[in-house]
């Protein structure tokens, strides 16, 4: 069977004119460690909402780069029920790590990106899929992801 994955990035790509740098300027290991925070969230949320698992199917196909991706950005306002993305998202997280902030890890990303690269027409939005991080700072050739599945929420 071919699962399709939801992978969480952060680009850097930024005119010559931006200032390229992240917001507070992390470490690689900071970065993933905010990476995992908001993959475990994202798991937990869409095993919980099909609203968000439709919303993330339906802006990834857009391609707005012309890849299976949708910036957080462009969805983090747009509305799932009586929430947006960012406060259903934050529900999740208080629940899973109380210590930690996601406001503060999304912003630490200063773009963060989910991609469906393989199988993405194989997915369907009723059924949760598992997510994985693209750690800060990665290789061209990954050999171990650390997989985020819905089941273990």
């Amino acid at each position: 069977m071919k699962t399709s994955y939801l992978i969480l990035s952060w680009l850097t790509a930024c005119q010559k004119e931006q200032n390229c740098e992240s917001p507070n300027s992390l470490t690689s290991e900071v970065k993933t460690e905010n990476l995992h925070l908001i993959a475990k969230t994202l798991a937990c949320a869409m095993k919980q909402s099909y609203p968000l698992r439709k919303l993330i199917h339906n802006e990834v196909h857009k391609k707005f780069d012309f890849q299976p991706d949708v910036l957080y950005l462009a969805i983090k306002d747009k509305s799932i029920g009586k929430n947006t993305v960012n406060e259903y998202l934050k529900q999740f997280s208080r629940h899973l790590a109380s210590e930690k902030n996601l406001e503060a890890a999304i912003h630490s990303l200063h773009y963060l990106q989910f991609s469906v690269p393989v199988h993405l027409d194989k997915w369907n939005p009723q059924n949760p899929i598992p997510v994985c991080v693209l750690p800060a700072g990665w290789a061209k050739w990954i050999k171990k992801f650390l997989i985020y599945d819905y089941k273990q929420f």
